[in-house]
């Protein structure tokens, strides 16, 4: 009887410690990925995520372009182009992974609480949207 009495005990102060851990903070946001898109001209396929997906205005958001052939085999040297109200001219060139990297300052003059980047790999486009939220919705 004691040993399921300090066990119900242990559990309740676990219980008690992980609420109060969690009271007061927001869950931090998630990344967002797009699924494959393609063929493009030259029969390339690719992927695209954002990281978060939910920032305050002039947050930071990291873009992953990832981009292979046909025949599954990663495209090294290939120029992805990012355009949107933050995104105006930004590239990045693919490695030997085949990814793509660019870190964008999103949601500065934006009018409203959605900024779409445009992502562009050899002529084929796809959108991705990233949340903008007042400093007090958006964890830390």
């Amino acid at each position: 009887m004691k040993n399921m009495a300090c066990r119900g005990l242990f559990i309740l102060v676990m219980a008690l410690s992980l609420l109060q851990l969690s009271c007061g903070k927001e869950e931090p946001t998630a990344s967002k990925k797009v699924g494959t898109t393609g063929p493009t001209n030259n029969g390339y396929y690719f992927d695209l995520q954002a990281d978060p997906s939910v920032v305050k205005a002039g947050g930071s958001v990291t873009f992953t372009v990832h981009v292979w052939d046909s025949y599954g085999n990663d495209v090294e040297g290939l120029t992805v182009y990012f355009s949107g109200a933050s995104a105006s001219g930004a590239t990045a060139e693919t490695n030997r992974q085949g990814l793509a990297v660019a870190q964008l300052t999103v949601g500065e003059g934006v009018g409203g609480n959605v900024e779409y980047i445009t992502v562009t790999v050899d002529g084929k486009s796809r959108d991705i949207s990233i949340q903008i939220k007042p400093d007090t919705q958006v964890a830390a």
